[in-house]
């Protein structure tokens, strides 16, 4: 077996790591600050030294607002839920929702 390419320790010039959580439905939240915090890095040519202090802000203190992935799916269905206008619903409608929303329930 011949290897083309070599992994050696340090950044890389390119990664698709954002894209391919786009890709894997990681909330839209979540991808839009790792590409805010990539554009970044990538226009002040970050070293490892100096990576916290560029995403955060020289001297910036904040609070943590990392969401865990799971916690986010269950406010987006619990908001999915909210957001239905039950009154105004067929009852073929109600029963339809309710099987799709039984089903994502399932997936969570």
């Amino acid at each position: 077996m011949i290897f083309l390419r070599k992994i050696v320790p340090g950044g890389a010039d390119k990664s698709f790591g954002v894209y391919v959580a786009h890709l894997a439905g990681v909330p839209r939240p979540v991808v839009a600050r790792a590409q805010e915090i990539m554009a970044r890095l990538e226009v002040n040519n970050v070293n490892q030294n100096t990576i916290g202090q560029n995403i955060l802000g020289a001297g910036h203190k904040k609070k943590n607002e990392q969401v865990d992935l799971m916690e986010y799916q269950k406010t987006e269905f619990v908001e999915e839920i909210r957001a239905l206008d039950v009154m105004a619903m067929t009852p073929i409608d109600a029963l339809n929702k309710l099987f799709l929303l039984k089903e994502k329930a399932m997936k969570l």
